[in-house]
């Protein structure tokens, strides 16, 4: 049985990969670095260094399946089957962020009568069979609000010997409380698509279509959901624009620039508030301010989160921006003004 993590309020989510929660109340994230410090930061995965995102061997690593089956997604992987334990032909379906299988009868298989049951994948250079293991639940980190479903899932390629290998490695979550007991656990969600070379939220609701994303712990895609910075993850209390939510996706990615390079790793310490007011920190608790974001990155910077770990930070954050944006100052008193999330150094 796969631990249930607890609703944790006031909360901050600070890198794209791996936040280190340890003490709730403060909303301070112990540091638990894992890149190297001296590599160059735009020699990180897409989401960010110390990807823990979906991958099945070098180089197919991704966070969303086409559900039709029709189409191929940005590393050229598609669904090709979907089948029950027993071998019965399924047909896959994800309502909002629950995977079910649906017998030719009609019969609907969800949570663990979904054990043992395998989507078979294509790529152009192998096949793959993913099977689902287990299927638990987590709980959203905000509100009142009913269980979310996870989901362990593993694969092989086709004609290789039985070994079966975890799509999501749970890379960097070892020291990460948050994720305790389920670090190899994804949460599949539809009713957003994002860009993660950009980091944009690219399409919601219908314009989806037939995606949904498969969401390791500890990644983006799935603190956006938990968050409810997602379609399937809002409700009468919870509501959050598309703007708002890229808002949010570039501040968990540290894409200060707003051109999709992330200036973070896993496990660097951070807190943060949104403009809903759903989390929040006291700022006499923290060392340096450090930005204002909006959708299309930092609004301003006055303390980037790295400052002291990387030097060269600032003349990165620099070259990649054209210069850097301006200091926050007199902007904090009143930063829902200017944006949607606050970020702070504890």
């Amino acid at each position: 049985m796969q631990a249930r993590l607890r609703p944790i309020l006031a909360v901050l989510l600070a890198t794209p990969l791996a936040a280190c929660i340890v003490e709730p109340i403060d909303g301070v994230e112990p540091t638990f670095e894992t890149a190297d410090e001296s590599a160059a930061l735009n020699s990180c995965p897409k989401w960010g260094c110390g990807a823990n995102a979906a991958s099945m061997g070098a180089g197919i690593v991704f966070h969303e399946l086409d559900a039709s089956g029709r189409l191929a997604n940005d590393v050229d992987v598609k669904i090709t089957s979907f089948t029950s334990a027993a071998g019965a032909p399924l047909t896959l379906k994800i309502v909002e962020d629950e995977l079910q299988g649906v017998e030719r009868n009609g019969v609907i298989r969800r949570g663990r009568a979904l054990n043992g049951s395998i989507i078979r994948l294509e790529h152009p250079r192998a096949r793959f069979s993913l099977r689902i293991d287990d299927v638990s639940e987590t709980e959203y980190w905000v509100g009142i609000r009913p269980d979310v479903p996870t989901y362990l899932f593993r694969y092989r390629e086709d004609g290789a010997r039985d070994r079966w290998f975890p799509l999501c490695e749970g890379l960097g979550l070892g020291n990460d409380h948050q994720w305790d007991g389920i670090q190899q656990i994804a949460l599949v969600f539809r009713g957003d698509r994002y860009d993660a070379t950009r980091k944009l939220v690219t399409a919601t609701g219908a314009a989806v279509g037939a995606w949904f994303n498969i969401a390791c712990a500890g990644t983006t895609p799935a603190k956006l959901h938990l968050l409810r910075h997602t379609e399937a993850g809002s409700d009468a209390t919870h509501q959050t624009t598309v703007l708002q939510r890229q808002a949010m996706l570039k501040m968990l990615t540290a894409d200060y620039c707003g051109r999709g390079t992330s200036f973070t790793v896993d496990g660097h310490p951070l807190k943060y508030m949104d403009a809903t007011g759903w989390y929040t920190f006291d700022p006499r608790q923290v060392r340096s301010m450090e930005s204002i974001w909006s959708p299309w990155g930092a609004v301003c910077l006055d303390t980037p989160r790295r400052e002291g770990i990387v030097p060269t930070i600032r003349t990165d954050i620099a070259r990649e921006c054209g210069a850097l944006p301006p200091s926050c100052g007199a902007r904090f008193a009143s930063w829902t003004t200017y944006g949607h999330v606050l970020s702070a150094n504890p």
